[in-house]
């Protein structure tokens, strides 16, 4: 399963917090980052495409699609994190320490810690189990799929999930970057990982871009 951030959008530049009251769609330089993931994907015989339905998440989905003759399934379930009252504003000294905050106590185990009107990691892991059973479930015999999400959700939860997580550098998840994981399904039905490859970016080239998650 190959777990696709989106391309460059807005909120990237602007560094806004966006959930869902800001819905921005790609930057041309997020179309193109997409079409060069489209291009290496092309390579890997995808035979399905989920996506978040925020548009930047979308969009990325549908140059993929559209390169691989395939069309998106759109699941709830892949937003970005929930971060409550955060959600539409800028990145002001006091919102930054709020996100840092909530952040840092989930990357230390507080799974309990929540963004204020938000999210804590235990709902957000909740939240991209029930995307992981339904891609599943769906995909029959496919075996690579592409998942097109969000830095967060990808960063924060799938780590969780895998049982090889400290051997990788997890840090930055940068657009349209690219994670490997192979999932298999326990007698008790939960799900474990193996991470292949963490947020690999090569493919981009000279669209190799460090924004920050949003």
């Amino acid at each position: 399963m190959f777990y696709v951030r989106h391309g460059e959008n807005r909120a990237n530049i602007t560094r806004e917090f966006s959930y869902k009251k800001i819905d921005y769609p790609l930057t041309e330089r997020g179309i193109a980052q997409a079409e060069s993931t489209a291009s290496y994907l092309k390579q890997k015989g995808i035979c399905a495409i989920y996506s978040s339905p925020m548009k930047r998440a979308l969009e990325t989905a549908e140059i993929i699609g559209k390169r691989l003759d395939l069309v998106p399934f759109v699941i709830e379930e892949l937003r970005e994190v929930n971060v409550g009252i955060l959600d539409g504003e800028l990145p002001t000294k006091e919102n930054l320490s709020i996100h840092d905050r909530v952040t840092k106590d989930w990357l230390i185990g507080n799974s309990e810690t929540r963004f204020p009107g938000g999210e804590n990691l235990k709902e957000l892991l909740s939240r991209a189990g029930k995307a992981l059973s339904q891609i599943i479930e769906s995909s029959d015999a496919c075996q690579n799929i592409a998942v097109v999400s969000h830095g967060g959700l990808i960063l924060y939860a799938f780590p969780l999930i895998c049982n090889n997580a400290e051997n990788f550098d997890l840090g930055t998840v940068e657009n349209c970057s690219i994670s490997s994981i192979e999932f298999e399904e326990s007698e008790d039905g939960q799900f474990h990982g193996k991470i292949l490859s963490w947020g690999s970016s090569d493919h981009l080239g000279s669209l190799n871009d460090l924004t920050k998650m949003r």
